[in-house]
């Protein structure tokens, strides 16, 4: 059983993956999350929910956390396996060329996507999060007695499992996702089958009436003119408004919209994807 988590604001999500068994299981619960965490025992979060919820992360064989995108910068960089030889600490060099400031300060990883055809090269998913972040997230969610293996993966990996489930397809030319909740929107554009990028865009009093406009803008500019765009929409749409043709049905029921990244995350790992924090300081 793979235990997908969501934890932000004040709510927990819950995504429980049976793999070939049955038919994935959500749950929401409201729970108070000190991101501070000063103070606090390990895993003081599942004190705040039921014994159902306290049984799943007990049994879960598999546990993977979701960095939300408001939190998580994402973005597809190309790894030369030759410049492991030529330069030390290859992929903390590439960590450090990437991020602004210091490089300790974050959680980073790598995440395999294809192999060039001469086996050099390698696309990945860089990912990084602040550490103090992380840190206050594993607290909340790992008792000190948990020796299971913490795995994190940024929010845009999942929802690019969405997309592919939506078009029934995971071959696809370009598409784009848009996931909104109440403080923010994600918007994830896959090419050639793979993600390709993400940015989240903040929700405020003072932007809402541009910000689909944002959104749009920024899809378009990634996208090639002469193919068409299916988008996805999920979440709470409240604050994205568009007359975007095509627009493609999210496989989940509108209930579950919200669970859209946990769920993305547990068929992500369940169908073989794995993460490198190989990079991480």
């Amino acid at each position: 059983m793979i235990l997908s988590i969501l934890l932000k604001r004040n709510h927990l999500l819950l995504t429980i993956h049976k793999g070939d068994e049955g038919s994935p299981e959500f749950y929401r619960y409201d729970v108070a999350w000190r991101e501070s965490g000063a103070d606090l025992s390990r895993g003081y979060i599942w004190d705040q929910t039921d014994e159902t919820a306290k049984g799943f992360y007990l049994d879960a064989g598999r546990i993977v956390v979701v960095l939300p995108a408001s939190v998580c910068m994402a973005k597809r960089i190309e790894l030369d396996d030759q410049m492991n030889d030529r330069i030390p600490d290859y992929k903390k060099w590439r960590t450090g060329i990437q991020l602004p400031g210091n490089p300790n300060l974050y959680s980073c990883g790598f995440i395999p996507l294809m192999r060039s055809f001469d086996g050099r090269k390698i696309q990945t998913i860089f990912f990084a999060a602040p550490g103090a972040h992380v840190r206050q997230l594993t607290q909340a969610l790992f008792r000190t007695s948990d020796t299971r293996t913490i795995e994190l993966f940024p929010e845009h990996v999942g929802l690019v499992k969405v997309i592919e489930k939506s078009l029934g397809a995971d071959d696809i030319p370009q598409a784009a996702l848009v996931h909104c909740d109440d403080d923010g929107v994600v918007a994830v554009f896959v090419k050639d089958g793979r993600f390709y990028n993400g940015r989240y865009f903040p929700v405020s009093p003072q932007n809402r009436e541009e910000l689909s406009i944002d959104i749009e803008t920024y899809l378009l500019s990634l996208s090639n003119p002469d193919e068409s765009l299916p988008l996805v929409i999920t979440g709470s749409a409240e604050n994205f408004k568009t007359a975007w043709s095509p627009i493609v049905p999210a496989f989940l029921n509108v209930r579950d919209l919200d669970f859209s990244s946990v769920w993305g995350l547990a068929e992500f790992v369940f169908s073989g994807g794995e993460c490198e924090l190989s990079a991480a300081f």
